[in-house]
Formats: C-alpha cells, sequence, structure tokens
C-alpha cells in the first residue's frame, strides 16, 4: 500500500491511499476541528498534553462543530505564573502592575495581544474538553513545562538571543508608569 504524506497536517499523519473518501472525510472533519480550537488559550499548557488533547478531539468525529478550551485545570493568578517563570530561570522577579490600557496605550503594538484574554483573571472550564475526551488529564504543571522549556533553549547557545528592543520598549512602559 502506497503512504501519501500530507504536508498541510499539524501531525503530518500518513494515508493510506487506498482509503481516499475516509481520508477526504478525516481531512475535512481535522480542518473543521483545528478552525475551531484556540491554541492562545493553551498558552499555560505542555505541549505533550495538547497534543494528547487534540488528538482526542480529532479522533472524535461528535467533536466537529464544537469549540474547546484545551488548558491544564492548574489554576495559577498571573503573579503565580510571572513567579514561577521566574523560578525557573532562577531569578527572583520583581512584579509591577500595570493596567492593560496603560500598556496599550504606551505601546500600541501590544495591545491586540494583551487586550484581549490576558487583560483578565481567567479560570477556563474543561469539562466539555473532557466529555469529548474521556480520562484527558493534563500531566505536566507549569513548572516541569517551563523547565523543559528552558532546557531546549539552553541546549543551543543560537536560541538564547535576547530582544533589546522589546526589553527596552518594556522598561520605558515601566518607567512611564512610575512617573
Amino acid at each position: 500500500m502506497q503512504q501519501v504524506s500530507h504536508p498541510d497536517r499539524s501531525a503530518r499523519a500518513d494515508y493510506d491511499a487506498d482509503d481516499s473518501a475516509q481520508n477526504a472525510e478525516h481531512h475535512r472533519l481535522d480542518q473543521e476541528l483545528r478552525e475551531n480550537v484556540e491554541p492562545r488559550r493553551a498558552e499555560r499548557l505542555a505541549d505533550a498534553d495538547f497534543a494528547r488533547a487534540l488528538v482526542g478531539i480529532l479522533g472524535n468525529a461528535a467533536a466537529v462543530g464544537e469549540a474547546f478550551h484545551i488548558t491544564s485545570d492548574e489554576v495559577l493568578t498571573w503573579n503565580q505564573i510571572t513567579e514561577t517563570i521566574a523560578a525557573a530561570a532562577g531569578l527572583e522577579p520583581d512584579i509591577v502592575h500595570i493596567a492593560s490600557d496603560f500598556v496599550a496605550a504606551s505601546a500600541p503594538e501590544l495591545a491586540e495581544g494583551l487586550l484581549g484574554d490576558k487583560a483578565y483573571s481567567l479560570v477556563f472550564d474543561t469539562s466539555k474538553l473532557k466529555r469529548f475526551v474521556p480520562g484527558f488529564q493534563a500531566a505536566v504543571p507549569l513548572a516541569e513545562g517551563l523547565a523543559r522549556s528552558l532546557a531546549w533553549f539552553e541546549a543551543d547557545p543560537a536560541r538564547k538571543v535576547v530582544d533589546e528592543e522589546r526589553d527596552a520598549l518594556l522598561d520605558r512602559i515601566v518607567a512611564a508608569y512610575a512617573a
């Protein structure tokens, strides 16, 4: 049997060419599901956990047309997230609370990514995901996922590039807010 690779598939799955009707339907379901999954909501979820949830959804025809929050049940405040990131890097954070509107006014290029769900404290309900993917439970806590990510960055010096412009921009915002 010839295997055909579909480059537009996020998982790079191979399909059996003899089952083209089934493949076409699976591709249609995959496309529809990907359009209804909002990856930004998974920002506090390890990639392996996200993949397990997504595979469970993609394997469930009843999920077609549904939207899901793919995230963990770990509830953390923005301060706790910041502290966890700093701890993973071996640092102590100096947290400065600045209104999202002030940041957006000071740096309009940051507004789109900031004024959505990041402007508010949110707890996402994963019960629907668990109904469609029975047994799903995020297994990697934020601290462990961050440690893995940092190890990946540390493994290649080319990845450890500081964005000097962004650092300077954030420093200017903090200084303006403190003034």
